[in-house]
């Protein structure tokens, strides 16, 4: 019922004629008249509005950006985007398990790396043959005969180490270089 006695007075106001009154004749301008009294503040007053940073309104324009501080900007609005925007919710929580998995594997490849990395792999054990060669003076060995014995003890680490050795030695006896016991690969 109601929207009905809407809907009737709406198309009553829209549709009625507009009746002019007769207060609608033009009307007479009436100008002022008044004398106009122009105050000025004293210099006291202006200088204290003048000093104030309330009523400071010159703007300063700020320096426009450099390509790089638009890329900076850019990338922390995306960045901001991926916490704070609902939208985002999914890859927010993906981003966090790949934040800690890179954390977590971080962590494993510093350790893997430092003196406790035996933790994680098999220390390989030296064979007794490497602390013996230590002793032995290299002008001295027959190098031909001790390959051909590791290599049948398949002991492969110190067949090539009795290589290395055998050619520290011709580069000595060439006198290409200096052999001295302590030296070490990266020395020559």
């Amino acid at each position: 019922m109601r929207p009905f006695l809407i809907a009737i007075l709406l198309i009553i106001t829209v549709f009625s004629p507009v009746i002019p009154s007769a207060d609608d004749s033009p009307q007479k301008v009436r100008y002022d008249t008044g004398v106009v009294h122009v105050r000025y503040p004293d210099e006291a007053t202006l200088s204290r509005y003048a000093a104030d940073p309330a009523f400071s309104y010159q703007t300063e324009v700020a320096a426009p950006l450099s390509p790089w501080q638009n890329l900076k900007q850019w990338i922390l609005h995306k960045i901001s985007r991926l916490f704070l925007d609902q939208k985002f919710a999914p890859y927010r929580t993906l981003f966090k398990y790949l934040l800690v998995a890179a954390a977590l594997l971080l962590i494993f490849w510093k350790l893997s790396q430092s003196e406790i990395g035996g933790v994680f792999r098999k220390q390989s054990a030296v064979p007794p043959d490497v602390e013996e060669m230590e002793e032995e003076n290299i002008h001295e060995m027959d190098f031909q005969q001790l390959i051909n014995e590791a290599i049948a003890n398949r002991q492969y680490r110190v067949a090539v180490r009795y290589f290395y050795l055998k050619t520290l030695k011709q580069l000595t006896d060439s006198q290409l270089i200096h052999y001295a016991p302590n030296k070490t690969n990266r020395d020559y």
